[in-house]
């Protein structure tokens, strides 16, 4: 079904099916990923990216869509260990989410990329500190946002850490007093 989709929708000449197309992709690589089909859904992504790329204008909304497709490429690369590429891909997402004033729902992305950063941190094994600062960005990104559900969502952020910090033997700074607070949410 996808497929003839995807026909279709590239013969078009109509740009919103640019944009459906684009959208497929991302769907699709979505689906790939949760299969564990890693090359394939790294594939979709850029496929997605590559759309967002060729983009005449560069409204917010266009930059938020190609930093969710970059850190979705990011997330891949970091799962087929090309870790080094996956910290590019990261940090070009986090350079696309300029701020403006008119569009908080970048702050969402900015914390979900600082989020998806501090995991690349733990798996590459960084320095302590340095995945501790990755934390502390995101949680500090995370705690500007207004929304109470995005705030819910992006818990993780403390999950994580806190599991880090277990994991490395450093669980005597776990904030517990964090954890409990998660709890009751």
């Amino acid at each position: 079904c996808a497929r003839r989709a995807e026909a279709i929708l590239q013969a078009s000449d109509d740009p919103a099916d640019a944009r459906r197309l684009a959208n497929l992709y991302g769907n699709r690589g979505i689906a790939h990923e949760q299969m564990g089909h890693l090359v394939a859904a790294l594939a979709d992504y850029e496929r997605k990216l590559a759309f967002f790329q060729k983009l005449p204008e560069r409204t917010p909304e266009a930059a938020l869509d190609e930093a969710l497709a970059r850190n979705d490429i990011g997330v891949i690369q970091a799962l087929l260990g090309q870790y080094n590429d996956a910290e590019v891909s990261f940090q070009t997402a986090l350079d696309r989410l300029t701020f403006d004033a008119d569009a908080p729902f970048l702050h969402t992305g900015r914390t979900l990329v600082l989020m998806d950063m501090a995991w690349l941190k733990v798996l590459r094994h960084s320095p302590p500190g340095t995945v501790r600062r990755a934390f502390q960005q995101a949680r500090a990104s995370r705690d500007q946002l207004v929304d109470a559900s995005a705030h819910l969502y992006f818990t993780c952020i403390d999950l994580d850490e806190a599991n880090y910090l277990v994991r490395s033997g450093q669980w005597h700074e776990v904030d517990r007093t964090r954890l409990n607070f998660l709890r009751t949410q």
